[in-house]
């Protein structure tokens, strides 16, 4: 069986937009992941790589390892979708979480993502950096307040 657990930082997180979206997980954990650097790209963040352990975003990180290989096929289709694969706006990728290797969306044309950032701060707009998707999303800190997703250890 190949590891069935997805790191969601953003509008895929519980209360999020496209929460609903997903097939409800046994477990859901809240989480901080290191190595990454989390940008308010306006409707939706956006994840970039650094592999610098000073940073850090957090997020959600949902186990799926009841589901079937099909299950599970059908959950990835679903999740390129939203997050536009097809349409190279992100990509599939890997990161340590403290529940284990978990696959993650990133920013997949990073050279364009340099582009968008320099031109917003030359307009004097510069990307925010965002450690935290909730404290954009007054729904997911709702639930993140009500307890409704298992906080880390």
């Amino acid at each position: 069986m190949m590891n069935q657990k997805i790191f969601v930082y953003g509008t895929l997180r519980t209360g999020g937009y496209f929460s609903n979206s997903l097939v409800e997980a046994a477990n859901k954990h809240l989480c901080k992941v290191v190595g990454v650097e989390m940008y308010n790209l306006n409707a939706y963040p956006g994840v970039i790589i650094t592999k610098n352990p000073y940073h850090y975003i957090e997020g959600e990180v949902i186990d799926y390892s009841n589901l079937s290989n099909d299950e599970w096929e059908s959950v990835l289709t679903t999740l390129d979708i939203i997050e536009g694969v097809d349409y190279n706006l992100f990509k599939r990728g890997f990161i340590e979480t403290p529940y284990g290797k978990a696959l993650i969306y990133l920013v997949d044309n990073e050279s364009w993502f340099d582009k968008q950032k320099a031109l917003q701060e030359k307009r004097g707009f510069p990307f925010e950096k965002v450690i935290d998707w909730a404290d954009k999303d007054p729904n997911i800190q709702k639930r993140v307040e009500n307890n409704e997703i298992k906080q880390a250890k």
